[in-house]
């Protein structure tokens, strides 16, 4: 039994034959493998459906006011939606096989359409990207978009949880800006959060009143609820977004506290399972990594490689923020008793395999014929070669 994940995929326009960008290498041999591997069940995409450009145009007026000055910059660094571009990679997609859409931080991006007929800019509601993704995976075939906590089994010993990871990353945002300014508030209502999450026969207007720890309390209890009625298998991974704890080579360690403290406050729950994974994408390079919180062990994959730019690779290194003073004060707060260990980065686009045999999970990187050669297990196979004959000589 196996099945496929990646994210951070959507980047450009797509097209298999040419693989003129990441995007359409990574779908070229998304559809290769799937047509060659007919065992693959399901693939879990982890959002950033979509990229839009920022629009470069340069104003003409010139006018010195300090406060229009700031509204010409934020025109400048508006982003723009290319539907165009958005669906064809929606149709690069393998047609005939279960896709799990789910969401990340760039579905929530405010954006303009940009008509390539007479090249202008158009204002459109502020949750346009959202619906518009909702709406065009939710018509194509064997597709699940995300609307709530997703849960599945896979092969015979594996619970598979999918959640929103967003959901953490803005509340942190809120937080942080609630310290400089204890007047500021996160009003749900406001955000495409009102689409999102909905029981059966409830309505937008139900939202009004909702704040975000409700939100996230509400996603807690679904997920209890899922590990209260699966108790019998050895294996559970978790699908998001973000990930738990990342390194990028610019701005160093990354995470989501909120989204550590939610797998704190399931450490008794999860409990039941001998082997604990977390899938992720995020950082646009992959990364096979293990976190350890106290007695609570998770193996994370990043594997953010599905076609946006890519992020530098940093050198595997094992990082316990409890007795290191190379981090800041917040971090080793934050942080404390944490134990990261990167185990291999590698900056290729490709696809995350994941495996189910004989009640054990394996996972293995599949690289695309990309950007940067996508030649990885050649190269190390040589460099094993050189080193052992560098070490005989």
């Amino acid at each position: 039994m196996k099945f496929i994940h990646f994210g951070c995929w959507n980047k450009g326009l797509c097209d298999v034959e040419s693989k003129s960008n990441g995007l359409s290498q990574t779908m070229s041999k998304l559809n290769e493998f799937v047509k060659q591997n007919k065992d693959i069940e399901f693939i879990t995409i982890a959002g950033d459906n979509y990229y839009p450009d920022k629009d470069k145009k340069k104003d003409k007026d010139k006018d010195k006011d300090k406060d229009k000055d700031k509204e010409k910059d934020k025109e400048k660094n508006q982003k723009t939606m290319k539907t165009d571009e958005f669906l064809s990679g929606v149709k690069c997609l393998p047609e005939h096989i279960l896709k799990y859409i789910l969401l990340g931080n760039h579905e929530f991006d405010k954006v303009k359409l940009y008509n390539k007929d007479d090249k202008d800019y158009k204002d459109v509601d502020r949750c346009h990207l959202f619906n518009f993704e909702k709406k065009s995976f939710s018509r194509s075939n064997n597709t699940i978009f995300f609307n709530d906590v997703i849960y599945r089994i896979f092969g015979s010993n594996t619970l598979i949880i999918m959640i929103d990871t967003t959901l953490y990353e803005m509340y942190d945002d809120y937080i942080a800006e609630k310290k400089d300014n204890p007047n500021a508030e996160l009003n749900l209502y406001e955000t495409c959060y009102r689409y999102l999450f909905l029981d059966e026969n409830d309505d937008n207007e139900k939202k009004i009143g909702l704040k975000f720890e409700d939100l996230l309390e509400k996603q807690k209890q679904k997920i209890m609820e899922i590990l209260s009625k699966n108790t019998k298998y050895n294996n559970i991974i978790f699908i998001g977004h973000h990930p738990i704890i990342t390194e990028k080579v610019k701005k160093g360690i990354q995470y989501t506290y909120s989204l550590i403290e939610l797998f704190k406050s399931l450490v008794d729950k999860l409990s039941q399972y001998q082997q604990k994974y977390y899938l992720c994408a995020d950082t646009h390079n992959y990364q096979k990594t293990k976190i350890k919180m106290n007695e609570l062990i998770i193996e994370q994959y990043i594997t953010g490689t599905g076609g946006a730019e890519q992020d530098e690779c940093v050198n595997p290194k094992i990082h316990n923020f409890s007795e290191s003073k190379d981090y800041s004060d917040d971090i080793k707060e934050n942080l404390k008793g944490i134990i990261f260990n990167i185990n291999e980065c590698r900056k290729e686009f490709g696809f995350l395999l994941c495996e189910e045999k004989d009640g054990q999970l394996e996972f293995k990187f599949i690289p695309s014929i990309g950007l940067n050669g996508g030649y990885y297990d050649k190269y190390i196979k040589y460099k094993t070669k050189y080193l052992k004959l560098k070490n005989k000589n």
